[in-house]
């Protein structure tokens, strides 16, 4: 019966849509490459204008072997499309095709790598995917237009993933993944003159850009690594439709205006020395960084939209001039696809001089286990826990149950009063976290609101390369600040925990956890 309850408060907030495409999926079985496959003469094709403004990801060489999420496999007997002792994700990266844009490996090569790939889709070895296909086609038609390929069975098979895919859009998962098969079949439909998938890639992308673009810029999975992804995707699609003829200029404007407001949110996010926040699921080294997306904006006469604050994502951000503090007052969200949301509400990241001095655990993982649990739960975040409890019920890979619900109190020149309620139904608590910004000192108040005192743990997760000492109640990183708690303290601790430096790569690092009942004042006073 318990984990009934778990399914059910984890399905009441899917749409009805997802609920349909999840069972009529399950019931409609994929088919080999071959099922969706068209006759070749009846196949034509218009070659598209990229501008290669950014570096090609590299992550193959010639001799066979392939380098992503920090995992490198060599494969002495031919490449093994359906190598899966790394996980789905690193099989996907396996599958995307980036090493079809690298130049520094022989054109022949690369073209038979795909063929494998393609005789491995078209036997069944591998199966298709909307999302990987989504990729590969993406990366197979600038390759294909980059050097004028004419090779019939290649324009055939990349056809075929295209038919499959608008039979296949990902209407179950929705989110980021379904703008993916928006983008695919754009372009496919451009390149192929399909204009059922021209139509269809366009009316998703108007649709869904609407509802996933917040009021601030912000993708509303709230994941600073997504939103670089599907800014990517974004200016992708400016830099070869407006050089397309006879380009529909309303699905031109609309995306122009997005991506303005996209470049907006992540240049308020991101921090002086150009990392991003590693909240929710995000990690280094898996996107172009927020320097190469502006500049990649700018060639396309493409700025971020003025004076846009952060606000509806959640999200504030301070900036004295020397430290720079991002907030998360976001809930997990979207509710019906929050399968990259952490329990992780109210914590906070800081940096000092350009460098990171209070992180959190970060992402390794996709893989279901105790690391993927622990780097979404709430003692992985600098927040408070209640015994050892999440306040969002973050299970599996990518599910979510019942959710702290998070409302911004009040708001003013350095000053930020936020609450969640994840922690109200099974301790009648409601955590209030009370932010004031100064010229060099940090001050945060945290209270444990309900008809009993409650005890809790504050956790502060340092960055590794941040040295400290612990005194009773004091913590000292020299040259940058002191940290002194007060208040009803029982008492405060050091630790280690695993810094996630990226995919498949941790380290350690420290950790002060701090004891309390009912109330607590940190104060981080600047050197």
């Amino acid at each position: 019966m318990k984990k009934l309850g778990l399914y059910f408060d984890t399905i009441k907030y899917l749409k009805c849509k997802q609920l349909v495409y999840q069972t009529l999926y399950r019931v409609l079985k994929v088919k080999p490459l071959a099922s969706y496959v068209t006759p070749e003469r009846s196949i034509n094709t218009r070659l598209l204008a990229f501008s290669d403004y950014l570096p090609t990801l590299c992550c193959a060489d010639t001799k066979n072997r392939f380098s992503f999420l920090n995992r490198q496999v060599t494969f002495a007997a031919g490449v093994d499309w359906a190598y899966a002792a790394n996980g789905k994700l690193w099989n996907y990266n396996l599958q995307y095709g980036y090493y079809l844009l690298q130049e520094d490996i022989h054109m022949d090569i690369r073209l038979e790598w795909l063929k494998a790939l393609h005789q491995s889709l078209y036997t069944g070895t591998v199966a298709l995917e909307p999302y990987p296909v989504s990729v590969r086609a993406m990366n197979s038609i600038r390759f294909i237009c980059r050097h004028t390929l004419t090779d019939t069975a290649l324009l055939s098979a990349v056809h075929g993933e295209l038919n499959f895919l608008s039979g296949r859009v990902e209407y179950h998962l929705l989110a980021n993944h379904v703008l993916e098969n928006a983008f695919a079949l754009l372009m496919g439909g451009a390149f192929f003159q399909q204009p059922e998938w021209h139509n269809m890639g366009r009316e998703i992308l108007l649709r869904e850009l609407e509802e996933q673009v917040l009021g601030d810029g912000a993708h509303y999975e709230l994941s600073p690594m997504y939103h670089q992804i599907i800014l990517y995707r974004v200016l992708e699609l400016i830099d070869w439709y407006q050089n397309y003829e006879n380009p529909d200029n309303l699905l031109l404007e609309r995306v122009c205006s997005k991506a303005s407001l996209m470049l907006s949110w992540l240049r308020n996010m991101s921090f002086s020395n150009n990392d991003i926040p590693h909240v929710n699921d995000s990690a280094p080294s898996i996107a172009y960084d927020t320097a190469s997306l502006l500049n990649y904006a700018a060639s396309l006469q493409l700025e971020p939209m003025a004076s846009v604050q952060l606000a509806d994502s959640g999200y504030r951000k301070f900036d004295s001039g020397s430290y720079e503090c991002v907030v998360d007052a976001a809930a997990i969200g979207p509710s019906y696809q929050a399968g990259h949301g952490h329990a992780d509400a109210l914590s906070f990241i800081l940096y000092y001089k350009g460098s990171p001095v209070l992180v959190e655990a970060g992402t390794s993982t996709y893989e279901p286990g105790p690391r993927r649990e622990y780097e979404r739960s709430t003692g992985a975040h600098n927040t408070i826990e209640i015994q050892g409890a999440n306040q969002s019920k973050v299970w599996g890979s990518f599910r979510v149950g019942y959710r702290a619900n998070t409302t911004v109190v009040r708001e003013e020149a350095g000053l930020l009063i936020a609450e969640h309620d994840g922690y109200v139904n099974r301790f009648g608590i409601t955590h209030r976290r009370t932010f004031e910004f100064e010229a060099s000192q940090i001050t945060i108040t945290d209270e444990l609101l309900g008809e009993e005192s409650m005890a809790g743990i504050a956790y502060f997760h340092l960055h590794p390369s941040v040295q400290y000492s612990l005194h009773h109640h004091m913590v000292s990183i020299p040259n940058i600040c002191t940290v002194v708690f007060s208040d009803a303290v029982e008492y405060v601790e050091a630790g280690t925990y695993q810094f996630a430096e990226g995919f498949n790569s941790c380290c350690p690092s420290g950790v002060i956890k701090v004891a309390f009942k009912g109330k607590i004042i940190t104060r981080i006073k600047f050197i």
